[in-house]
């Protein structure tokens, strides 16, 4: 009975750790994708904000987006953030701010964005990583203390 709890822990460590791994990574070269591709910054201004409404057990909660009208090329675009300011507005409508665009797609923009999304999403894959590698060196240990009883006896 012992032995199969073990096992049972052991699964269920590794793939709690490989859920946050991944999600951490996915989440990082996503983030890192939109950085890359928008490689272009102009000034835009705010005209408004789309509010994002999720709804779950603990209530509502809101994301909001805020739409950027701005220049490229001698065209006018107006676009919505493809990162939300989370749980509460960043910019005020009429503001005016720098934006990051791509070429190729001028219509997808993020604003000025601080970084505390990416320490998120590297801390995610890392303590993925951590977990799946200690309960892999846990079974190891494990393993060899129950040879070794089994030995002596």
């Amino acid at each position: 009975m012992e032995q199969r709890i073990e096992k049972y822990s052991f699964i269920g460590s590794l793939f709690l750790g490989l859920v946050f791994a991944v999600c951490g990574i996915v989440g990082f070269v996503n983030s890192l994708s939109l950085v890359i591709r928008c490689s272009q910054k102009t000034e835009a201004v705010v005209l408004d904000y789309y509010v994002e409404i999720s709804h779950d057990d603990d209530g509502d909660s809101r994301s909001y987006y805020p739409i950027f009208e701005y220049y490229y090329n001698d065209l006018r675009y107006v676009g919505q953030s493809a990162v939300s300011d989370f749980i509460f507005k960043k910019y005020t409508v009429g503001e005016h701010t720098v934006v990051h665009f791509n070429p190729d797609n001028p219509e997808e923009v993020y604003g000025n964005t601080n970084w505390v999304i990416f320490i998120i999403e590297i801390v995610f894959a890392a303590v993925g990583i951590f977990v799946m590698f200690n309960a892999v060196k846990i079974y190891h240990e494990y393993k060899k203390s129950n040879k070794k009883k089994l030995s002596s006896e």
